[in-house]
């Protein structure tokens, strides 16, 4: 089997607890990164996928749309089965997306707390913790999902600030942009869980690595627009570090809505990055992807859309639909 996995916590979790799934029943797998910050079939290498010789394709955690799947399935000649938590469009078959089915994201917070509907994961719910933590985030507080998750860790001898910790190692390189670090993470995570990640040398390198682009980053952020409903940030960086800064912006103005227009020069693109707390972003969503040729993909309370070049247009597309559907509950 070949495995497209998303690259930060959830989905290196996701893909350990697979990787240890599938080799309990003697399943050869192969594992394959998408281009960092693409959500697209143009971010898949289908050459590498090839030249396994795969029976089937499990994507987990990747937000890519229902047509690109299709495709995918025609391209490669075997069945594709997605495992995921992103709104999406529904698939009729293989396709394992409670979100996309109408559940709520709080019942399906990462799509490691899927994979325990479809198999046996008791001996890795660290896995399935950090999962979830990596996805929530500070959202974590507060949610009778926190007591859970702490029950979980307790066997491992580990807190919920150890798994904090972790996400944030597992997270540091894919926001340097670091492939192969990714692989050395996912492995880790399959051979030794959580507590392989937190002992790891080489990882606590990275992380070291990363705070030092952040602190660059929280120095060249520049607010542009600041409204009552939405606030407006763009920044400039080599690294990935969208969804780590737009975090903090979110928590920070916690009754606002952010927006961060952020060029990262390593991957050129731009993103912008739509988050907030305190409102519910599901139908902003779907009507940007229903309004035309947009890239989009999000949660409840996140949403990102890709752009290649200027993303002016974009930027006021996303603005004056926030305050057309949220302004007044505002």
């Amino acid at each position: 089997m070949a495995i497209i996995h998303h690259w930060d916590s959830d989905g290196l979790a996701s893909a350990a607890l697979i990787g240890r799934y599938l080799s309990k029943i003697n399943v050869k797998a192969s594992f394959h990164i998408p281009k960092i910050g693409i959500y697209a079939i143009e971010a898949i290498n289908l050459r590498e996928i090839k030249e396994q010789e795969p029976e089937a394709l499990l994507i987990l955690d990747y937000g890519i749309p229902v047509n690109h799947i299709e495709k995918l399935e025609n391209l490669l000649g075997v069945d594709v089965i997605v495992v995921d938590h992103h709104i999406n469009d529904v698939r009729p078959k293989c396709f394992f997306n409670p979100i996309a089915r109408g559940s709520r994201e709080d019942e399906y917070p990462s799509t490691t707390w899927v994979l325990r509907d479809l198999i046996d994961v008791e001996d890795s719910l660290d896995l399935v913790a950090l999962g979830v933590v990596g996805d929530l985030g500070k959202r974590l507080e507060g949610k009778a999902l926190k007591s859970i998750l702490e029950g979980f860790i307790s066997k491992f001898g580990l807190t919920l600030d150890d798994i904090y910790e972790a996400s944030n190692i597992v997270d540091s390189c894919y926001r340097l942009l670091d492939y192969s670090s990714i692989h050395y993470a996912r492995s880790t995570l399959e051979d030794r869980g959580v507590e392989g990640v937190l002992k790891s040398p080489f990882l606590d390198e990275k992380l070291l690595e990363l705070k030092n682009e952040i602190d660059r980053a929280k120095r060249d952020l520049r607010l542009v627009e600041d409204g009552r409903l939405i606030k407006v940030f763009e920044l400039a960086t080599k690294s990935y570090i969208t969804s780590l800064i737009g975090r903090e912006l979110a928590h920070k103005f916690k009754d606002s809505i952010i927006m961060l227009v952020h060029e990262v020069k390593g991957l050129e693109l731009t993103y912008i990055y739509v988050r907030s707390l305190k409102f519910n972003l599901r139908g902003v969503l779907e009507a940007l992807r229903k309004s035309g040729d947009i890239n989009i993909g999000g949660k409840d309370h996140v949403f990102v859309v890709t752009c290649h070049a200027n993303c002016g247009d974009y930027v006021m597309l996303i603005y004056d639909k926030l305050h057309e559907l949220i302004g007044d509950v505002g």
